[in-house]
């Protein structure tokens, strides 16, 4: 039977850190009544695997408390919440587990695999942030992304990449039209300011350019659109191929842009200033 000692070891490190950081955060969500609280458990503390007394007793613990705690702290719309993860694949878990325990594991879950860090990772986002509607970034590599469950550390790194690869399109767009027949300066001054609407704010959809809840966006000074057609291929609606054709014959891309939703264009523009009037 685990020792006394074990026993305390396991349980400063699985249970009563969580417990104190809890304390710590809680009266801030009290005061501001709002919060949310999300323990990590595990599966141990369900099944009682032989071997984990200490670690399966701490795990139970956090669930008990959870529950407990959810009931007192509900009042301040404070949700509390645990889920309880089986096998992960970690590297901790690589190195602690043996290969014969993983292997007799996996010949009972139906998957026939352990779990995947990002899959627990996306059950913890959504309880913790809610269903909140997932926005779409076709050409940003990163498919649906829910944009508040990311650091502002991460933001501030995917729009900073979003505007170099804008700058580089303007850039091939200008030399394949004929740089002295261009607005260039014009284009790569509301780089930062496009980048980070396409990029992180706009909700918008690729694949139903005509959703009613889309954001609109609408450029005041049309000559600029080197920078505007350069985000909406980032966000794919417009191909790199089709970039190449800015201000040839029969091109969709002309000096000032014309509505087409289709390419994500809501507005025709090319006075300045004369998105004032427009809603």
């Amino acid at each position: 039977m685990t020792s006394i000692k074990k026993l305390k070891e396991v349980f400063e490190t699985d249970f009563f850190s969580q417990t104190l950081f809890t304390q710590y955060i809680l009266k801030s969500m009290i005061k501001n009544k709002a919060g949310s609280i999300l323990y990590i458990s595990s599966s141990s503390a369900l099944d009682g695997n032989e071997g984990r007394s200490a670690y399966s007793s701490a795990k139970a613990a956090i669930i008990a408390q959870a529950k407990v705690l959810s009931r007192e702290v509900g009042i301040y719309n404070i949700r509390v919440n645990t889920i309880a993860p089986g096998l992960t694949d970690t590297d901790m878990m690589k190195k602690n587990t043996p290969k014969e325990l993983v292997d007799e594991v996996i010949s009972r879950i139906s998957l026939k695999r352990i779990a995947y860090p990002e899959e627990i990772a996306k059950v913890a986002s959504f309880i913790v942030f809610g269903p909140i509607k997932l926005y779409y970034r076709s050409g940003y590599k990163s498919g649906w992304r829910n944009v508040m469950a990311i650091s502002k550390l991460e933001q501030i790194k995917n729009i900073k990449n979003f505007a170099l690869q804008v700058r580089k399109n303007i850039l091939e767009m200008a030399v394949s039209a004929g740089i002295d027949g261009v607005h260039f300066g014009g284009a790569l001054s509301i780089t930062e300011i496009v980048s980070t609407l396409f990029a992180y704010q706009m909700k918008i959809d690729k694949k139903n350019p005509n959703w009613e809840e889309r954001d609109r966006f609408i450029l005041s000074k049309g000559h600029a659109c080197l920078a505007y057609y350069a985000a909406l291929c980032e966000v794919g609606y417009i191909s790199r191929e089709e970039l190449k054709t800015f201000e040839k014959n029969d091109t969709n891309l002309l000096g000032h842009p014309v509505i087409n939703r289709n390419l994500g264009i809501d507005f025709s523009n090319g006075s300045l200033g004369m998105g004032f009037h427009l809603e």
